[in-house]
């Protein structure tokens, strides 16, 4: 029964983050993807967990797949993506010895890029570091030979919860919603995984200010 009423809770919220997604005013800014089609190449997207919603509110892909955690927030979300028509795999990052369905995901989000589709992952969720760029999407670029396209996004109205981790932005209805892309981010340009995840954290960091 828990998990019943949870579950009509989960589309209760994405029915009214579809409402509220009609009536805001969307735009892109700077959208890369033109040319990286132009160029034959693939991508990848990467936002930080806390402007998520700017992203699922104005991205439109016909074959994406978002890596989402098996959390509270994600157990919440996936409803909301499913509308959109978006695809999902759960799984999140390694924490200690414990094992959050990550590599799983990776996987899956590997043969999906192979095969022609598009993928985003929040580099810093579930828990954080805001910010923090996790080894995942560097290793899904590197296996799939694609470049990550660093998104942030910017509500004239919205509200910020300042007490979460993440800085939460949910933009509120009627406002005007803003996706920026970054430039493409080609992780063959480092020497290794860590300082390619620090770079791609610096380029997201600036892009959310």
């Amino acid at each position: 029964m828990k998990n019943f009423f949870y579950t009509c809770l989960a589309w209760l919220a994405a029915l009214l983050m579809m409402i509220v997604r009609s009536t805001c005013r969307l735009r892109t800014i700077n959208d890369c993807r033109p040319d990286i089609v132009a160029a034959k190449k693939n991508y990848i997207y990467a936002a930080m967990h806390g402007k998520i919603m700017h992203a699922m509110f104005t991205v439109q892909e016909k074959k994406l797949c978002v890596m989402v955690s098996h959390s509270t927030d994600g157990a919440l979300v996936v409803p909301f993506l499913k509308c959109l028509g978006f695809f999902t795999v759960r799984g999140s990052s390694r924490k200690g010895n414990q094992d959050k369905g990550g590599a799983s995901a990776l996987a899956q989000l590997i043969t999906w890029c192979q095969n022609g589709g598009t993928a985003g992952l929040t580099i810093d969720g579930p828990r954080g570091p805001r910010g923090v760029v996790q080894p995942g999407i560097v290793k899904l670029a590197q296996a799939t030979n694609t470049l990550i396209v660093p998104i942030s996004g910017q509500a004239s109205r919205a509200w910020i919860f300042h007490r979460s981790w993440d800085r939460f932005e949910l933009p509120k209805p009627f406002s005007s919603v803003e996706l920026t892309y970054g430039q493409p981010f080609d992780v063959s340009a480092y020497p290794d995984t860590k300082s390619a995840c620090a770079a791609l954290s610096k380029i997201l960091l600036d892009m959310a200010e």
